[in-house]
């Protein structure tokens, strides 16, 4: 059993179950334990893998430089329901958000899911980028000496 779970890390039960679809079910009942808890890095993993798999196949390689061409644009069906798109520059997913409510019983309960899948931001816009120079250690000298 996985202890100690986040609400982000809950919630896939809850979305599964209200979406109907097999894999958590699957899973809780290959550790015979109807109220076993997957998680956020475990659906990842899945579908990091599953995508992985299929852009073998498309391009017949497992290049790195062929994998990469073939995974943009790539659409997998997640073990929460969901379909999940990889974007075609940044290779970050795109998904669905989804809101709950946290049970009496500790369970998430999505309140809330978005019509379509939330296009990813790459970088964060509250941290400052980097393009030109590479933080090494003289640099951040430099920036902690500034800074103080």
């Amino acid at each position: 059993f996985y202890t100690g779970a986040t609400p982000q890390q809950q919630a896939i039960p809850a979305v599964d179950y209200l979406i109907g679809q097999g894999p958590v079910s699957a899973w809780r009942r290959f550790c015979n334990a109807p109220n076993v808890v997957t998680d956020d890095p475990m659906e990842a993993t899945w579908i990091g893998f599953n995508l992985w798999k299929e852009a073998v196949s498309l391009e017949g390689s497992v290049e790195v430089r062929d994998v990469r061409r073939a995974l943009g644009g790539l659409r997998i069906k997640a073990p929460s329901g969901f379909e999940v798109v990889m974007d075609l520059s940044n290779h970050h997913l795109h998904k669905p958000a989804v809101i709950g409510r946290i049970t009496a019983d500790a369970r998430i309960v999505p309140i809330w899911i978005s019509q379509g899948l939330i296009a990813p931001e790459s970088w964060s816009p509250w941290l400052e980028r980097y393009e030109t120079e590479p933080r090494t250690a003289p640099r951040r000298a430099r920036e902690l000496a500034l800074a103080s």
